[in-house]
């Protein structure tokens, strides 16, 4: 897929970039061009530079979901099924790969399960293990901001979006 410089895009699991500049660098003797990456929500945040000739590296970079695709999603999920892993490795596996995966539905999913596990647990007076809470924060930050991206919106303002549409709290 081709970018152009102001494009909004998702970089892997490492959050939501504007493409700044398409340039080109010489290192050593070869010259390559690259594009150039500025985090939009994480201020300070590094710079990162994505090779457009590397395919495994350029193949991070995807486009953000748009508005009607984000609504989609939430509506799809609201009324899916929620299943839950039982094996915490096999769900510290699964969680990993959805993570680096960047799958969206996945994550949601994934998200809406350990929102309903921590209910129970809290009824319970228990709280979700370590690597489930670790996971939750950092699938909600990457779904805040992609969504927040797409809806036009701050990122702090998607939390409640998502537990209303996804009913959960």
């Amino acid at each position: 897929m081709v970018f152009h410089v102001n494009d909004v895009v998702a970089y892997g699991s490492n959050g939501i970039f504007r493409i700044t500049a398409i340039t080109k660098q010489k290192i050593g003797k070869t010259e390559m061009e690259y594009y150039v990456l500025k985090p939009v929500y994480e201020r300070g945040g590094s710079t990162i530079y994505v090779p457009t000739g590397n395919p495994r590296l350029a193949h991070k970079l995807r486009s953000v979901l748009s508005e009607q695709e984000v609504y989609e999603l939430l509506n799809q999920l609201s009324a899916a099924p929620v299943s839950w892993i039982e094996s915490q490795e096999d769900r510290k596996e699964l969680y990993k790969k959805i993570l680096s995966e960047g799958n969206q539905r996945d994550m949601m999913r994934a998200v809406r399960a350990l929102h309903l596990r921590q209910e129970e647990q809290q009824a319970k007076g228990k709280r979700l293990y370590l690597a489930d809470e670790r996971f939750l924060k950092e699938a909600e930050k990457l779904l805040c901001y992609e969504f927040a991206a797409a809806l036009h919106m701050e990122p702090n303002q998607i939390p409640s979006l998502i537990t209303e549409k996804l009913h959960i709290s």
